[in-house]
């Protein structure tokens, strides 16, 4: 089994001739497959030119306008909001967000339309996870209601990047659409060699976040960066694309967001035949209509096993002798899906067998003989098979492997072994508060919990940290999973923590207990910056203003979660200053007040949520209310026999 460790600040925690004859087939059929130039030749798409993500951008939603409520239909409970805020008729009030395109309305805005206000919740913000990999099924910020089966969410392959060339086009230099890739850290974009063999370095730029090519109204924006550095490998191969894999690095770091993140590589030579998986890309999908699609395509293919692979191209005009290389693996073979032109460097990724919404890549689009036919598949660079290629250019350039490798370790070697998962804090000495979107995943007996961590690669403190197992969890029984709502859980260990200088239980405020504007800590071991590479050693803090519910309400309605939004009771909120935040990493972990006739003691307020972004300003961060929910817990203790003493001043 997988266990998880939660950190409590705690840790949550033929013949010469005939050979020859092939290969010369075959650098045919590649130079048909990818022609000289390269360039995706549709022109609405050739110039492409979204304005780049500014500094005033950074870490913040794009905002929407236009808050004021426009009558409209013939019901008074009617008014014109923004059409990714409508589903069904509802105005999505709790922070999904939705897009129902209709055609035809009385509202007076082309990007409104006429909806019933409605109190029923839909959807809501998604819970930050840390790590690479996660695909957003659902979407980030928007939910399309009407997109076909072969179209991306926005955000849902948070990893896909645009990779483009300056080009000169009667007299003006635009950006032409060259490949796609994908973000295996901040700095760096994995694609293939192919795509970026031909034209000098700073002629290539990268954006992230893209989704619907012709638009900006995406919730959140994109980013481009510009490239500084290609390392192709050193076997690359022009003509028969072996070894088809580059790194590209970048000028600047991409900020973190919603939509924009790593995605993980698999160890050395993991096998995935047979596996459903998928790729994305902006890519022709019919051959024949010269047409290249506005929204970002995904189509899943089956990994298929070279051996069948070898022999299914060989029917092919390859011929009966030709040898599929290892640095080669294949997906595909289903009849009109496949990666056709205008694919070349997209992703490969497959779902981990223990985490199916998480992903790696296993592959980068290279070549393929025709298009969608059937028992052809497509060939894929094949990245467990260049793996150490990849380790060893990253490590020489000190990139951290933890923005593409898997953070929560699993059984390895026949040894099960700890993850990170959350924060949490001590209330009694056998008994944890952290948040439910932490620990509804797995049974009670995946998780320990350790108590006295402050420097996670060290065993050099005063003190030694002390861990214990979990056999109970306690979750809110109204706890939305979708929405966060009542996001609080109480974990009950097998043995009690030992009486320590630095092991403590936290206070907890009484019933209703307001602490609008006070200055309060938060704490834990999170990403801070997502650019810098490195997750701290030390446990960090924040100092951050509790914001009353009512301004951050209002805040929150500034954002893509619209003018409507409602921050329901069971939360509250802290923070909008710049660039301080509890971010990625921080999930569970406690927010503390001091206590007003003593400020060297303190009261847990809340449980680290969601947010919007990452320190924006007027953007707070969202954290379950525990003086709301105090009744609650002090139910569950007192059922269980625990002492009130424990955390009550």
């Amino acid at each position: 089994m997988n266990a998880k460790l939660i950190l409590i600040p705690i840790f949550l925690i033929g013949s010469c001739v005939a050979q020859n004859h092939a290969n010369d087939i075959l650098n045919d059929v590649l130079n048909d497959v990818f022609p000289s130039d390269q360039v995706l030749r549709e022109s609405n798409f050739e110039t492409i030119d979204h304005p780049v993500t500014t500094v005033a951008q950074k870490n913040i939603p794009r905002q929407l306008t236009g808050n004021s409520f426009q009558p409209c239909g013939t019901r008074p409970d009617m008014v014109c909001v923004r059409k990714y805020l409508c589903k069904n008729g509802k105005v999505n009030i709790y922070g999904t967000y939705l897009i129902e395109p209709r055609m035809g309305s009385d509202c007076n805005i082309g990007l409104k339309t006429c909806c019933e206000i409605s109190d029923k919740p839909i959807l809501n913000p998604i819970p930050i996870r840390i790590g690479c990999g996660y695909r957003n099924k659902n979407g980030v910020g928007i939910k399309v209601k009407e997109l076909t089966d072969d179209e991306a969410e926005f955000g849902e392959f948070p990893w896909m990047v645009l990779i483009s060339e300056k080009m000169t086009s009667n007299g003006k230099v635009v950006k032409s659409p060259k490949c796609g890739g994908s973000l295996i850290a901040p700095t760096v974009v994995l694609t293939g060699a192919h795509c970026v063999n031909t034209t000098q370095i700073l002629n290539y730029r990268v954006r992230a976040g893209e989704w619907e090519s012709n638009s900006n109204a995406e919730p959140y924006p994109h980013q481009d960066r510009q490239v500084v550095e290609i390392i192709m490998h050193e076997n690359f191969n022009a003509e028969n694309l072996k070894n088809n894999i580059a790194l590209l690095f970048l000028e600047s770091p991409f900020d973190e967001a919603p939509h924009i993140k790593t995605v993980c590589l698999p160890p050395v030579n993991t096998n995935f035949d047979m596996s459903r998986c998928f790729t994305s890309s902006w890519e022709m999908k019919q051959f024949e209509t010269g047409k290249y699609p506005k929204i970002m395509k995904k189509i899943e293919l089956p990994v298929v096993p070279n051996a069948k692979c070898q022999n299914d191209l060989r029917q092919t005009r390859l011929g009966p002798l030709f040898k599929l290389h290892s640095s080669f693996m294949c997906a595909g073979g289903e009849i009109g899906k496949d990666t056709c032109k205008g694919n070349g460097g997209s992703p490969l990724v497959c779902p981990m067998a223990n985490n199916p919404d998480r992903y790696y890549q296993v592959g980068v689009v290279s070549w393929g003989i025709g298009c969608g036919d059937k028992n052809v598949p497509g060939v894929y660079a094949n990245i467990p098979h260049l793996r150490s290629w990849i380790d060893e250019q990253l490590a020489n350039k000190e990139i951290d492997a933890k923005y593409f490798t898997i953070l929560e370790r699993n059984i390895s070697e026949g040894k099960v072994v700890s993850s990170f998962k959350c924060g949490g804090s001590l209330i009694a000495p056998t008994v944890v508060l952290t948040g439910a979107h932490c620990v509804n995943s797995f049974q009670a007996l995946n998780y320990k919990v350790r108590a006295g961590e402050w420097e996670s690669n060290s065993n050099a403190e005063l003190y030694p940290h002390q861990d214990r197992q979990v056999v109970e969890i306690i979750m809110h029984e109204n706890f939305n999973a979708e929405n966060l709502k009542n996001n609080i859980a109480l974990l009950f260990l097998k043995t009690a923590f030992d009486a320590a200088p630095h092991i403590k239980t936290v206070c907890l405020p009484p019933v209703n207990t307001n602490f609008d504007m006070s200055r309060c800590f938060t704490s834990g071991w999170e990403m801070k910056q997502f650019g810098t590479g490195k997750y701290p050693k030390i446990m960090k803090k924040i100092e951050l203003p509790v914001v009353p519910n009512a301004k951050c309400q209002n805040d929150l309605r500034q954002t893509p979660l619209g003018p409507l939004f409602k921050l329901h009771s069971s939360f509250m909120c802290a923070g909008g200053e710049h660039n301080k935040d509890t971010c990625s990493g921080d999930e569970g972990s406690p927010l503390v007040c001091p206590m007003a006739n003593n400020p060297d003691r303190y009261y847990q307020v809340g449980i680290v949520s969601w947010g919007i972004g990452c320190g924006g300003e007027n953007v707070p961060g969202v954290y379950a209310n525990i003086p709301h929910l105090r009744s609650w817990i002090d139910e569950q203790l007192a059922n269980r026999d625990i002492d009130v003493n424990f955390f009550t001043p």
